[in-house]
């Protein structure tokens, strides 16, 4: 099968060998005679030639979705071959990146009718979904959306394509006035996501927009159910207040406190809401609380000092930290060391943040928001080695991608390409897109560095794809096409790039690079002086004067 439909059947979300399949399942049914055995010549189909040029067109169109020489090209070629369901597909789908909705709708009904096995693509029905919402057929928009969720759930597919299509569904049914619906939606898009809790916050947000209040707070309140982590619950609490208002928000971080009865930071939280309230007997249970973390004049302090800095106060709280004096008891001085280490990594100020924080045996003890500061602070320092221990630990204790892309960047920092590659191809696995988009785009640099120019070329074609409105990955694309010596491509790549951000001076300056390789300095001196012409901090920013 060739390339074009490979890469098409992969945006769909349909697997490379389905025409084989069709094919075989045509001729076992022919040959018992459940069909007629047509002896006449099979359907027209294009070219090899005129696919590969419809393969290089659409690399171009994923740049510019609105290129006239892909829509001339594939234009033709369906007039052609007018039974192709994949010309169809594939017309479908970059007319819905033009927002051209009713002549997407065409041409992917069309191919639908061309081709029944079309109907199990999950990414399918949600270009159809996305269509119909653009013409503003709403209820058919629906019905699309629930049909590519169904799909996705039998399939297994991708949790952030699905968490989309959820999204998608509940704008529409809120477009139809379909509140317990749209909530439903809403819901089931929170349920898709990990246990950090982020994504139930831009839910609530999502809800709130729409009107929906008290369904917003009852979707924060879950996340007491899920183990969010400390903080996510300290920046759920304004937004329990902003839509439920004080009362709920005291509601909720009496439950917070209860997950986390030694977190400082939401105890004085409490007594701050409390005191708003004007609830004296949570004032009262608050305070009790909180004298028993001050039951010597050194844990008073170190109180004192964390509720400062829970409120943005850190120059006060190191002020306040200043009173202790040595000695102090082994379990003072761990939570000084903690502090202290916490503060100044805030402030950026690593070396001394790295001095407290190796004070803690973080290993033994495993402290996400600590063995996080001291990572990020050796690798600020030049000290990859360990920054990849602590990263390993956070990754074991903590799950998270973001912590596999820090790693990767240490290994990088490193020169150890391939373990860096390793570590990317781990991001991918486990997605979303805009992360795999990222991966792909590090991967493409790594190749680089590893005189890989054919590794390096796919692996950003592929970023392209995944996120084709990024626009510096068409940069590096036309820098790795100059690199190889494919000067035209290059300069193709980078015009396009100046027609569609007229504004910035980076692909200017790129092609300005790119002609001076090919000998044309006229060009090059042209490029460079439209580049240094614009204003603002972009020009400045690219070391043009």
């Amino acid at each position: 099968m060739n390339r074009l439909t490979r890469r098409l059947l992969k945006r769909v979300g349909l697997p490379e060998g389905w025409l084989k399949i069709f094919l075989f399942c045509y001729l076992s049914l022919a040959t018992s005679a459940s069909l007629p055995v047509v002896l006449a010549s099979p359907e027209p189909a294009p070219s090899r030639g005129e696919l590969a040029k419809l393969s290089q067109a659409e690399l171009i169109r994923l740049n510019n979705p609105f290129d006239k020489h892909y829509f001339q090209l594939i234009d033709a070629l369906v007039l052609k071959y007018p039974h192709s369901p994949q010309l169809h597909l594939q017309r479908g789908v970059a007319l819905a990146d033009c927002s051209r909705w009713s002549e997407s709708l065409k041409d992917l009904n069309e191919a639908l009718v061309l081709d029944k096995s079309l109907a199990g693509s999950a990414s399918l029905h949600f270009q159809l979904g996305n269509c119909y919402a653009g013409v503003k057929q709403y209820e058919k928009a629906a019905k699309e959306y629930e049909l590519s969720l169904a799909k996705y759930g039998s399939k297994g597919t991708d949790g952030a394509e699905a968490q989309n299509c959820c999204l998608r569904l509940a704008q529409t049914y809120f477009r139809l006035g379909k509140r317990e619906a749209c909530t439903k939606a809403y819901y089931r898009a929170a349920g898709m996501t990990n246990s950090g809790g982020f994504s139930h916050m831009e839910m609530a947000e999502n809800l709130h927009k729409c009107g929906y209040d008290l369904e917003a707070t009852a979707l924060l309140f879950q996340l007491l159910d899920i183990k969010a982590r400390e903080h996510v619950l300290m920046k759920a609490a304004g937004l329990v207040e902003k839509f439920g208002g004080l009362k709920k928000k005291m509601e909720f971080l009496s439950r917070c406190q209860e997950k986390y009865p030694r977190s400082v930071g939401l105890l004085d939280l409490c007594l701050e809401t409390a005191e708003r309230l004007q609830d004296k007997s949570k004032q009262t249970y608050f305070t009790g609380l909180a004298k028993a973390h001050m039951s010597s004049p050194e844990e008073k302090i170190l109180f004192e000092a964390s509720a400062l800095t829970s409120r943005g106060h850190d120059r006060a709280a190191l002020k306040r930290l200043d009173r202790l004096k040595e000695p102090l008891p082994e379990a003072i001085r761990v939570r000084m060391a903690s502090l202290k280490g916490r503060i100044y990594f805030k402030q950026k100020r690593y070396e001394q943040s790295l001095e407290q924080l190796d004070k803690l045996d973080l290993y033994r003890e495993p402290r996400e928001y600590e063995l996080l500061s001291r990572a990020t602070s050796r690798f600020e320092l030049g000290k990859y080695d360990g920054a990849v221990q602590d990263f390993n630990c956070l990754i074991k204790n903590f799950p998270d991608t973001d912590y596999i892309v820090s790693r990767a960047h240490c290994y990088e920092a490193t020169s150890q390409w391939l373990k860096a590659i390793e570590d990317f191809n781990r991001v991918i696995a486990l997605g979303p897109r805009k992360k795999a988009s990222f991966a792909w785009y590090r991967i493409s640099q790594c190749r680089k560095r590893l005189g890989d120019s054919t590794g390096e070329i796919k692996a950003i074609e592929t970023a392209m794809r995944l996120e084709p409105a990024n626009y510096m990955f068409s940069i590096n694309y036309g820098q790795a096409l100059a690199d190889r010596g494919d000067f035209e491509a290059a300069i193709s790549t980078l015009t396009r790039l100046v027609k569609a951000r007229p504004d910035w001076p980076m692909p200017l300056t790129e092609r300005a690079k790119v002609y001076k390789k090919m000998g044309r300095a006229d060009l090059a001196r042209r490029d460079e002086a439209a580049a240094a012409g614009m204003s603002g901090s972009l020009a400045r920013d690219m070391g043009i004067k």
